[in-house]
């Protein structure tokens, strides 16, 4: 039983924050044991948020920073290679976001040029058009091989993501920035290195939001074990 407990414990210490904060509104189901242990887990880790000065977050394995949509501002070197000067730009856009208007939907999302050295733009560039091309000709491949078998249209939509799946994962892997979700002022910055992101969150002066909305979604998680 200690065993069992224990391995519990180390379970939810390597946990990221946001998987923490998943667990927590899930925990309905789990024995009181783990909901203790989740609930000790959480307080530590808002104590560490509290007392710490600057506040990053984890997301499925990119350091996450809500920052605004306008007027904002890069650290000097290359997020990818974090060795030379920022002197190209590269376009990211963010996850869209699907609003109803009047007898149709529209996709919204945002835009953001963010600066890397002219080595990683270049092949950047080289990836995503070896994406677009690869992804072009395997789409069209398989629409044409479900045409002519005449295959069920829900196996030809499973074929498709099937294809998608490969060529985003060879942009994710190659590229050391995205963004995530936005808001009517803000937007995630996402980012592979962690000292990047701490640069990034000090010169746009947005530590201390950052901090809040971790330790406000902490709070609201031991608060929700707790009733």
């Amino acid at each position: 039983m200690e065993a069992s407990i224990e391995a519990v414990r180390q379970n939810f210490q390597s946990k990221a924050d946001t998987e923490l904060l998943e667990l927590a509104a899930t925990s309905v189901g789990m024995t009181s044991e783990a909901r203790l242990l989740l609930l000790q887990e959480l307080q530590g880790r808002l104590a560490k948020a509290k007392q710490a000065r600057e506040t990053v977050q984890l997301v499925h394995g990119w350091y996450t920073v809500v920052a605004p949509i306008a007027g904002i501002k890069f650290p000097h070197s290359c997020p990818r290679c974090a060795r030379s000067e920022a002197n190209s730009s590269i376009r990211f856009k963010s996850l869209e976001q699907r609003k109803f208007r009047l007898v149709y939907w529209k996709s919204d999302s945002v835009v953001s040029a963010i600066p890397h050295c002219s080595e990683c733009a270049a092949q950047l560039k080289r990836t995503r058009t070896i994406c677009s091309v690869a992804g072009v000709f395997l789409a069209s491949l398989w629409l044409a091989i479900a045409i002519w078998f005449r295959v069920p249209r829900l196996v030809s939509y499973i074929g498709f993501f099937a294809i998608s799946l490969p060529i985003m994962y060879l942009y994710d892997r190659t590229s050391a920035v995205k963004l995530g979700d936005y808001g009517e002022e803000v937007v995630e910055y996402r980012f592979r290195s962690h000292e990047y992101a701490m640069a990034f969150a000090t010169i746009n002066n947005v530590q201390a939001e950052n901090a809040e909305t971790l330790q406000s979604q902490l709070e609201h998680a031991i608060s929700a074990i707790r009733l």
